[in-house]
């Protein structure tokens, strides 16, 4: 089992694929944890093929074919679990509905999409099968036709959805994977002796070379050029509308106004719509859904019914609560909205009050620096004003009024003296004013403080 794994592996890189990059992001590490070897993955690995059962009822002359998970050109183990339909099959199932008269075949499609060779062949070939019996192909997407499933859909006369379904992925995808880099850090370096400048996808330093590169680029040009024309023949629109998809998938509203589909109808409006078409009453459930046959018990099916009305009804429920979270979320995000404002012109009041602030305490500063030059100008001579401000500044306003007084009391006492002088007192007199100036404390400290000052 373990080589047809590791084939598997191999089949995916390197190699054009019709399939949507998630599915193929997803499939791929699965793969390489089986490859290696982990203990849970081996019971998988026990697993049988899947024969498939053919899904016709010669009564109504409606055949189904279950189009569901990845496809592959021959049949083999399911990428993700499985088996998966092949197109073989898909071409083996149409072939013997058509020979045992069958006037409707609806393809049940459900897939991400799958391998690229025979793709488009195989799509064509039933297509024209049907179309040489007059026979009816309905696609119904229940869940997803992406890329090589959405080509079978294409070939179909008739593309009906789901309305919860999507289609489209109109484009080819290439995985390239190698291992050079990281099997040189693990010690073990190829060599490559070849003739032939292409034999080899790599080039002298291990790296993919850009002739490569652009070889695989013109494969997928033209894969891609196959798919649009496909798109644009059987669905009747134009090249330029398929190539304007940029291999988006698009829910059933948006595919029937591109023209990727046709209706959108519930499964039961489904059933009803198969019920107009058959020859005569037997019902034709769809398999992949309901796994019954007509002949089973009619109870299981209506249990199965009463499981899907009661999963609407839970559905319905969640919608409601999410739109009801939806307003509530839009509610928070406007009163969100508004507070952001409010605090941006918050902050714009903050930095403006900011701004007004820093020029009155300018104001201030300036005021006070005016007010104490003044008063000491007052008391001093002018030339010592400055330095005796630069010596005070450190000073509050209670010690510098202080020193100021100090200064106006020295200064007093010294014009008294010269009044006195002045008026022509007599040498008694002028040796009294000076023994008094002399001997009083508070003259004297006046007089040493103004020295201080005057000398710094």
């Amino acid at each position: 089992m373990a080589h047809k794994l590791l084939r598997l592996a191999e089949s995916l890189y390197n190699k054009p694929h019709l399939v949507t990059g998630d599915y193929l992001n997803q499939v791929i590490p699965y793969i390489e944890s089986r490859n290696s070897g982990s203990p849970q993955m081996a019971v998988l690995e026990s697993l049988p093929t899947e024969k498939r059962e053919l899904h016709y009822n010669p009564d109504t002359k409606i055949g189904i074919v279950d189009i569901n998970g990845p496809l592959t050109y021959v049949q083999h183990y399911g990428l993700c679990g499985p088996s998966g339909p092949s197109y073989q099959a898909i071409r083996d199932e149409v072939g013997q509905m058509i020979a045992a008269g069958a006037k409707y075949i609806v393809l049940d499609q459900d897939s991400p999409g799958g391998e690229a060779y025979q793709a488009f062949e195989t799509a064509r070939h039933i297509r024209e099968l049907a179309d040489q019996n007059g026979v009816r192909l309905i696609t119904y997407v229940d869940g997803m036709s992406a890329s090589a499933s959405y080509a079978f859909s294409a070939v179909s006369h008739e593309i009906i959805m789901n309305p919860q379904s999507s289609v489209g992925s109109i484009g080819v995808v290439v995985k390239l994977r190698n291992t050079n880099e990281a099997m040189k850090r693990m010690g073990v370096e190829d060599t490559y002796i070849f003739a032939g400048e292409s034999k080899v996808p790599f080039d002298a330093e291990g790296k993919f070379s850009a002739s490569f590169l652009d070889e695989i680029r013109g494969k997928i040009n033209v894969l891609y050029e196959e798919f649009v024309t496909h798109i644009s023949d059987y669905r009747g629109i134009s090249r330029e509308s398929v190539i304007a998809t940029q291999a988006k998938t698009f829910g059933a509203t948006e595919a029937i106004s591109l023209g990727l589909a046709d209706k959108q109808m519930t499964l039961d409006e489904f059933s009803e719509y198969l019920a107009e078409l058959k020859e005569n009453g037997a019902n034709m459930p769809l398999p992949k859904l309901f796994k019954l046959s007509t002949g089973e018990d009619p109870v299981k099916l209506a249990e199965l019914q009463a499981h899907a009305d009661e999963l609407a009804t839970q559905l319905t429920a969640s919608e409601e609560s999410r739109t009801l979270l939806a307003g509530n979320l839009a509610d928070t995000g406007a009163k969100l909205t508004e507070v952001l404002a409010s605090n941006d012109t918050l902050a714009e009041t903050v930095a403006s009050l900011q701004g007004e602030l820093a020029e009155l305490k300018t104001a201030q500063a300036e005021a006070k620096l005016s007010a104490r030059t003044s008063a000491l100008s007052a008391v001093v001579a002018q030339d010592q004003v400055e330095g005796l401000m630069a010596n005070l500044s450190g000073l509050d306003d209670t010690a510098f009024h202080a020193v100021v007084g100090t200064f106006a009391s020295a200064k007093a006492t010294v014009e008294q003296s010269e009044l006195m002088t002045e008026l022509g007192q007599d040498a008694d007199a002028d040796a009294s004013v000076q023994t008094d100036a002399d001997t009083d404390p508070a003259a004297a400290a006046t007089r040493a403080a103004i020295a201080r000052m005057t000398r710094k």
